[in-house]
């Protein structure tokens, strides 16, 4: 199994975001409705903004964490016949699900968010950086892979037509 480079993690990340754009705005609309049933609103307050960024960061772990933990790829995972595993190989729980999505975001944000709070001019350099890693690391590894200890590999396709072949003998 090979682990995969920061070039095929890219295709799928806009794959995987192209998808993630319409379930976040039937989840918005979903919440916006739910908010507008209050007549004192949210819009604007520092509560509103909570909740708005809290559910919609929670709609977006659901939808990645249930593609890791049921069979280990996303919909973009399919296309280029990629899994994610753990370091046994195995498929990640919702723990492990929940560690890798929080330092995702730190690996697209967090130097940057710092920088930026540090009032260096060009912090936008940083963004995506923990991304990037996987270009230097030898095994090709993010911060995000190292951080869950779960790992992209890309298994050959006909591995995966020899072994349905073998389940469908027996």
């Amino acid at each position: 199994m090979n682990h995969v480079g920061f070039f095929k993690r890219i295709i799928v990340i806009i794959y995987d975001g192209l998808l993630m754009v319409a379930v976040t705005m039937v989840g918005y609309g979903l919440l916006y409705t739910l908010l507008s049933l209050f007549p004192e609103g949210f819009d604007g307050s520092l509560v509103g903004s909570v909740i708005k960024v809290t559910y919609l960061l929670g709609i977006s772990f659901l939808f990645y964490a249930w593609f890791w933990t049921h069979g280990g790829q996303t919909l973009g995972m399919k296309v280029w016949n990629l899994y994610l595993v753990d370091e046994r190989g195995k498929f990640l729980g919702w723990w492990q699900s929940g560690f890798r999505y929080l330092g995702a975001i730190a690996s697209w944000s967090a130097l940057a968010g710092l920088l930026y709070y540090l009032g260096i001019e060009r912090w936008y350099l940083a963004i995506g950086i923990g991304y990037s890693w996987s270009v230097i690391h030898p095994k090709r590894l993010a911060w995000h892979d190292q951080l869950s200890r779960s790992y992209i590999v890309q298994v050959p396709r006909t591995a995966k037509k020899d072994a349905q072949g073998a389940e469908g003998k027996s």
